[in-house]
C-alpha cells in the first residue's frame, strides 16, 4: 500500500523542524529504508549524512552526502533502501507562494531532479547551515536561499558583469533599515526585479544572501556602538534590530569571535 503525505509531513524521525513564512524547513532520520509514498507538495531534499538508493518504477539513484534534488508534487511513488546508515537529510518544502514566484520566474517545477552536487546542492547546505543556527535574520536568509534554490532549477546564471544600479539600492535598503524585520518581497519592490534574480545576482556579486549582509550590517552597528556610548547590551541589542539580549550576544559571537562585553573592554582599554 502506498501512502501520499500531506504538506509539512516526511517519513522518518524528525529531529527538527522549522516553518519561515510557510515553507517547512525539516531535518530527518532513519535506518533501513522507507516504504513506498508520495508527496502531495513539491519539495527539496538534501543529503547530510548516509547513503541510500531511491527508486521508482521507472528508476533508480543513489543519493550520498551533498547530493541535492527536487520532487514534484503528485510525482509517482518512490521508496528508499538505507545502504550507508543513519540516513540524515534536510528538506525543504517551499510554500505556495514561493511556488507560483518559481512558475512565473520560468522554473521547470514539473520536472524532478538528482544532482551529486552542483549549484542547488551549494544552495542547500547554506539553508541547512542557517536552519542550524537560526538567529533573528534567519527568516530572511532562509527565504533568499529558498529563491536561489529555484533559480538553481532554471540554471539560469544572469548576464551582468557589474553590480547593476538596482543592487545598489538594495544594499542602500539593507544599510538603512538594518533595525526592521525585512522581507524578500519588500527588497525585490526596492529592486524592481523578480525576487529570484535578485537572490541570485546579490549572492554573485557580495557572496552572500540578503540576510547575511543584514546580519553583518547590525553587528557593524553594535560594535560603533559598544565603542561610542554607554548604553547597555539589552538597549544595543534592540537599537540593532536584534529580538533579544541573547540573539545578538550569539550572533555577535559568530561573527566577532568574542561576547559584546568584552569587545567593549577590548576596544576601551
Amino acid at each position: 500500500m502506498c501512502e501520499e503525505l500531506k504538506p509539512g509531513k516526511f517519513l522518518g524521525r524528525r529531529l527538527a523542524s522549522v516553518q519561515v513564512f510557510e515553507s517547512t524547513f525539516i531535518e530527518t532520520e532513519y535506518t533501513g529504508g522507507l516504504p513506498p509514498h508520495s508527496h502531495k507538495a513539491p519539495y527539496f531534499a538534501f543529503v547530510i549524512n548516509g547513503v541510500y538508493r531511491l527508486s521508482t518504477v521507472s528508476q533508480s539513484d543513489i543519493w550520498k552526502p551533498h547530493t541535492s534534488g527536487y520532487h514534484p508534487g503528485g510525482a509517482e511513488p518512490h521508496w528508499t533502501v538505507a545502504l550507508n546508515m543513519p540516513v540524515r537529510t534536510f528538506l525543504f518544502e517551499p510554500s505556495k507562494r514561493l511556488i507560483q514566484i518559481g512558475r512565473e520566474f520560468g522554473v521547470p517545477l514539473e520536472r524532478p531532479t538528482h544532482s551529486p552536487g552542483g549549484s542547488l546542492s551549494l544552495v542547500l547546505a547554506r539553508a541547512y547551515e542557517e536552519f542550524s543556527k537560526q538567529d533573528d535574520v534567519t527568516p530572511l536568509s532562509l527565504e533568499g536561499l529558498a529563491l536561489e534554490a529555484l533559480g538553481a532549477l532554471r540554471r539560469a546564471e544572469g548576464a551582468y558583469r557589474r553590480p547593476p544600479r538596482w543592487l545598489e539600492r538594495v544594499r542602500e535598503q539593507l544599510q538603512t533599515s538594518f533595525d526592521q524585520p525585512l522581507r524578500f518581497g519588500q527588497l525585490a519592490t526596492v529592486a524592481g526585479v523578480h525576487q529570484v534574480e535578485l537572490a541570485q545576482t546579490f549572492r554573485r556579486f557580495y557572496g552572500c544572501t540578503a540576510g547575511d549582509y543584514l546580519r553583518r550590517t547590525r553587528i557593524e552597528a553594535a560594535c560603533r556602538q559598544l565603542r561610542h556610548s554607554e548604553a547597555s547590551l539589552a538597549e544595543i541589542a534592540l537599537n540593532c534590530g536584534f529580538s533579544s539580549q541573547s540573539h545578538f550576544s550569539t550572533a555577535f559571537r559568530k561573527i566577532m569571535g568574542v561576547t559584546p562585553g568584552a569587545y567593549r573592554q577590548q576596544v576601551r582599554r
